[in-house]
């Protein structure tokens, strides 16, 4: 665990934001491939694409979060 500096605080702070973007983002795109498959019948590959690489993204987001000592 790292020491309570404030640039331990602030790399804290910048990656629970960068968290909650990403997950703002899975969930904007979620939205967009459920309106997509209820109009065409189909999902473009693409967004499934971009959903996954996104979820991948925030699981190391997630990961060095809990290095830092997440605690929320």
């Amino acid at each position: 665990m790292r020491a309570n500096t404030v640039a331990s605080w602030l790399d804290r702070d910048r990656l629970e934001h960068r968290v909650r973007r990403i997950e703002l983002a899975i969930a904007a795109l979620r939205e967009r491939a459920v309106y997509r498959h209820a109009v065409t019948g189909t999902t473009p590959p693409a967004l499934d694409g971009a959903i996954d690489d996104f979820e991948t993204e925030l699981a190391a987001a997630r990961q060095q979060l809990n290095k830092v000592g997440y605690r929320g």
